[in-house]
């Protein structure tokens, strides 16, 4: 499903020769100025999700932890 999103949205940056964060200005008005931060917190949200270890702990149906 995601592959189709990234194929949809550059077939639509062909079409009109704008970006993908152009296109969403297009559609919903919003200005890219108000967009940008918000595309730049969940970068770096979903950054420091994937390089941060956690800290739970597996428990399986025996009880043990693991």
């Amino acid at each position: 499903l995601a592959q189709l999103g990234i194929a949809f949205s550059l077939i639509g940056e062909i079409i009109t020769g704008k970006g993908a964060l152009a296109q969403l200005n297009i559609e919903t008005g919003i200005p890219i100025q108000d967009i940008e931060p918000l595309v730049l917190l969940n970068v770096a949200f979903f950054f420091f999700a994937a390089i941060n270890p956690g800290n739970g702990k597996f428990i399986t149906d025996d009880g043990e932890e693991s």
